[in-house]
């Protein structure tokens, strides 16, 4: 049987693993809430654990734990103000971005908010400024749609998790 190592704790960052070493042909011993994965072990724990990480989650039943990241929408802001029909860049912040983010994918959706209803965001679902694109871009360009003129809307970025921008201005 080939030598192994225990590794107590499936890290997303390296500084957990860095010490692990295992000698050629070992087998790696990976534990998480009761569950147990034996892997060839790689030469170095700490390029590879992420991979290792997956592998045991497409195994088994285990939710492993994930990083949810909430990227602060930089613009639009509560001094801005669109033009109906014209091209505007949405921009947030991606410099607090977490080494596992459980979903890549962004959507940005219009919507507003009434005097004194800060919780009904009215989001236009159905019609989405953009779609599809990546959160790690920082940024897109989206087409200010035909709506009546207010103070009062926002946009949403959904990707991993949803964050409002502040009340904006829309004008024709």
């Amino acid at each position: 049987m080939p030598p192994e190592f225990e590794v107590d704790t499936i890290s997303t960052t390296d500084q957990n693993i860095t010490s692990a070493h295992p000698q050629a042909g070992a087998t790696a011993v990976f534990s998480y809430q009761n569950h147990t994965q034996t892997s060839p072990a790689p030469t170095s724990l700490a390029s590879n654990a992420l991979e290792t990480e997956d592998r045991l989650r497409e195994q088994s039943s285990v939710l492993l734990p994930r990083d949810v990241w909430s990227p602060p929408i930089v613009s639009p802001d509560a001094d801005t103000v669109w033009k109906a029909g014209s091209m505007v860049k949405v921009v947030w912040d991606t410099s607090s971005r977490p080494r596992r983010v459980t979903n890549w994918n962004g959507k940005i959706v219009l919507g507003y908010l009434e005097d004194g209803d800060e919780n009904n965001e009215h989001l236009n679902f159905d019609h989405p400024l953009a779609d599809g694109f990546n959160l790690t871009h920082g940024h897109i360009m989206v087409r200010v749609p035909d709506v009546t003129p207010s103070n009062e809307y926002i946009i949403v970025l959904f990707g991993d998790s949803g964050n409002r921008s502040p009340k904006f201005t829309i004008v024709n």
